[in-house]
């Protein structure tokens, strides 16, 4: 529908309720065909949709019940299957009040705190305006502007930015009992295009390499996993090893999605990780 993404003309159904994209059988299905796996409860519940896409919109009470469905049906199944969250956008006040009221929401419907075996979070540096371009305002969320940025062309990959991001979702962890569980960065990289700062292969690159270092090294026990020697991340993932859109940052991409050859982006990915084989093993072990 084109008027999917509006909630004026297309509101959210009352009372709240959520689909699936899949079956619960096919669920259940998946956890069989691979147990002791790692299981993330949606994508990005925290951004709205827009004209012509979206991702697992949600509002907080929402996922709240939405993520307890979903643990239990896979715990009832493998019961040594990890469980995280989905992934929101990125650590700013208002993605923490979102997560907040998830926790809350959980806690007074079911009068426990919210069993998660894995927290995961994505890592974007993306403003924060209603109907506008970027990580947009999340659902339930009162607001019509969020996080304000340095205002220079390269703000989206600030390693200062970065940091801090990591370390306001370890505190919110913290806060809530939660330090001494894993974290993961499922999504981060670079999507914007739009200056021409932000479009040199070497710039992507150097990012990406830096982000890698940083994931390795960064450790500090007042708020990281103290059984990985305090690092503040666990695991991560690059975006992408590749992306059909033409819409973000074409040096992101490890591989050319059509003619599959590799990117200088992509060599410089395999480069680190061959010369830190010993050390990404370990840093990634939990």
């Amino acid at each position: 529908s084109p008027n999917a993404h509006d909630r004026t003309k297309c509101p959210y159904a009352q009372p709240y309720d959520y689909v699936t994209l899949q079956t619960r059988d096919e669920i259940a299905a998946a956890v069989r065909a691979n147990p002791q796996s790692l299981w993330l409860i949606g994508n990005e519940m925290d951004r709205r949709d827009w004209p012509g896409g979206g991702q697992d919109e949600m509002v907080p009470e929402v996922y709240a019940r939405a993520y307890r469905d979903m643990y239990q049906l896979v715990k009832g199944i493998d019961p040594k299957a990890r469980v995280a969250i989905g992934g929101v956008i990125q650590a700013t006040p208002l993605r923490l009040e979102y997560l907040t009221r998830v926790w809350d929401s959980y806690k007074s419907l079911y009068g426990t705190n919210m069993p998660v075996d894995v927290w995961n979070v994505h890592n974007f540096i993306l403003q924060e305006k209603l109907n506008d371009y970027g990580a947009g305002i999340p659902p339930g969320i009162q607001a019509s502007e969020g996080v304000s940025y340095p205002n220079d062309a390269l703000s989206h990959i600030n390693r200062q930015i970065f940091d801090q991001q990591i370390r306001a979702f370890r505190a919110w962890m913290k806060a809530r009992g939660e330090q001494n569980k894993p974290l993961i960065v499922s999504e981060y990289g670079v999507l914007y295009s739009h200056v021409a700062e932000l479009n040199v292969a070497a710039t992507v690159r150097d990012f990406m390499l830096w982000s890698f270092d940083y994931f390795l090294n960064t450790k500090d026990c007042s708020l990281g996993y103290v059984a990985d020697e305090c690092r503040l991340v666990q695991r991560w993932a690059w975006y992408s090893l590749d992306d059909p859109g033409t819409e973000f940052n074409r040096y992101g991409s490890l591989f050319n999605f059509s003619t599959l050859q590799i990117t200088t982006t992509g060599v410089g990915y395999r480069d680190y990780s061959l010369s830190r084989m010993g050390q990404l093993r370990y840093g990634a072990w939990w």
